[in-house]
Order: C-alpha cells, then sequence, then structure tokens
C-alpha cells in the first residue's frame, strides 16, 4: 500500500461487476489492494455461477456483503449468505458457487 490508510466505496465497484458478470463467466472481479502482506479483491458471483477449484498463497477471507455463496472446502460445503464470513489457511483447495 502507498497511503498508510486506504477506503473505498463498495457500492459502485459491486454495481459495474454485476454488470459485467452478466456478460461474463457470471463472475468478475477487482482486486483493490494488492502488497506482499494484503490482498483485497471484490468478487461478484451470480446465482447458479461457478468458481473452479483454486488455492491461495496466503491467508484469506470470505465476507458475502450480499446474496448467497455455497463454498467446497475439501469433503465440506460451507454456506455462506450475507454477513457471514470464512477463513481459510494458506494453500486451502476451495471452489465458490453462487447460489
Amino acid at each position: 500500500m502507498v497511503d498508510p490508510f486506504l477506503e473505498f466505496d463498495l457500492k459502485p465497484y459491486m454495481e459495474q461487476l454485476m454488470e459485467e458478470a452478466g456478460t461474463q463467466r457470471g463472475f468478475r472481479s477487482k482486486t483493490l489492494v494488492k502488497s506482499p502482506e494484503l490482498s483485497i479483491v471484490l468478487i461478484v458471483i451470480r446465482a447458479d455461477s461457478h468458481i473452479k477449484e483454486h488455492s491461495a498463497p496466503g491467508r484469506i477471507s470470505v465476507l458475502t456483503i450480499s446474496g448467497h455463496i455455497r463454498m467446497q472446502v475439501g469433503d465440506k460445503s460451507v454456506d455462506l449468505p450475507s454477513n457471514h464470513v470464512l477463513a481459510l489457511e494458506p494453500g486451502i483447495v476451495h471452489d465458490v458457487r453462487g447460489v
């Protein structure tokens, strides 16, 4: 990060990504912060869309701002409706579905 703090109004980003998600694969993302210590990525996924199995090299947290997603983490299915959060350790393979 260049600045000592950053603040984002997510609404305009989410609106733009929702429009783009309708014409793409059903999901879109925007990296808001990228540094060696921290990445913040906003992802919009439409219902019945799927982000295939993947992992991240660092710890991640997934916060559902609105709507509902389901994550498959190993053999466990985790429902994340609005205002729920999930934290994963580095390298954990997972996929994401819009519900």
